[in-house]
């Protein structure tokens, strides 16, 4: 019988959003259980009335991918592309800026069951949403929501070559550093304890007559990244510094070639919030990412060397 721990997931980038590429390395994804990609379709129930009473049936229509991955947060080459896709960029180098050069992937699911294996392929999948959430005292997690075309389902493996898992470093609170709000710093810089980091994209299948399956994945409205933090209350230098002034925040999260630094240029913060949390007296601000003409970006991640 097939056990859900047997299940697996490997990434590609299509080069034509929809269609699974013809060479290339699927890239596997280690998921955390629970969250994984699904086809859906809305029903079209008859209005009309049928003899005694009855419906006239209903059919299905607007067929889609939705759900997505989760993952323990580490470097490797299919966490990457989903973040790609996520900012809708490219990396330069080691340098990935939020952009709006949409990114589309397929995703693999197999399943073994009684000597088969069972495969289902997403195809034209856009992130529509990224999370990274981290404490203190627990891993790094990251989420991303997922919007696709169409499926296909099999029982033979692909013509694709078939990588294998990372070996880098899986992330946890213990690895973030450098955490800093543009004047912040000295003996105002506070101890942080959390962190939320959230980018999502209006993103929608568009339909058309003809097909049951999408024709492609739309982006409407403007990119939001948000980063939460929350820090130990110390005094009121928090109140000072965040205001209607726009600021440069950032963090790093593992070191070397297991690293990132996330960098928001122009930052404009929250009003400081208190919050409790056992013995400990926190503050809660949100930062919210605009566009830095300097930088040319809203948003930036960068690989460390």
């Amino acid at each position: 019988m097939a056990s859900p721990s047997d299940r697996s997931f490997a990434i590609i980038a299509e080069t034509t959003p929809g269609t699974l590429p013809g060479t290339g390395v699927l890239l596997p994804f280690d998921p955390i259980p629970g969250t994984r990609p699904s086809f859906r379709a809305d029903e079209l129930t008859s209005p009309a009335l049928s003899r005694l009473r009855a419906s006239r049936g209903s059919r299905r229509s607007n067929f889609r991918v939705e759900g997505g991955l989760r993952g323990h947060f580490a470097r490797g080459a299919a966490m990457e592309l989903l973040l790609e896709s996520a900012l809708s960029g490219l990396w330069t180098t080691n340098v990935l800026r939020a952009a709006a050069t949409d990114r589309s992937v397929a995703i693999e699911e197999s399943l073994p069951e009684g000597g088969v294996m069972l495969y289902q392929r997403f195809l034209g999948c856009m992130v529509a949403g990224f999370n990274l959430e981290c404490a203190y005292d627990g891993n790094a997690e990251a989420s991303f929501d997922v919007l696709g075309m169409s499926r296909q389902t099999a029982t033979a493996a692909t013509a694709l070559t078939y990588g294998t898992s990372p070996t880098t470093l899986p992330l946890a609170g213990a690895d973030v550093s450098a955490v800093s709000i543009a004047g912040l710093a000295g003996s105002t810089a506070p101890d942080f304890v959390n962190l939320t980091l959230g980018v999502t994209h209006n993103r929608e299948p568009q339909g058309g007559f003809g097909s049951a399956a999408a024709r492609a994945i739309g982006t409407s409205g403007a990119r939001a990244v948000t980063l939460g933090l929350r820090f130990y209350r110390e005094d009121f230098s928090p109140e000072t510094v965040i205001g209607d002034t726009p600021l440069d925040v950032q963090f790093t999260i593992g070191a070397g070639a297991n690293g990132f630094t996330f960098r928001l240029p122009r930052a404009f913060g929250s009003i400081p919030t208190d919050s409790d949390d056992a013995s400990k007296a926190l503050v809660d601000v949100t930062f919210t990412a605009s566009f830095d003409p300097t930088l040319g970006t809203d948003f930036q991640i960068t690989r460390l060397p």
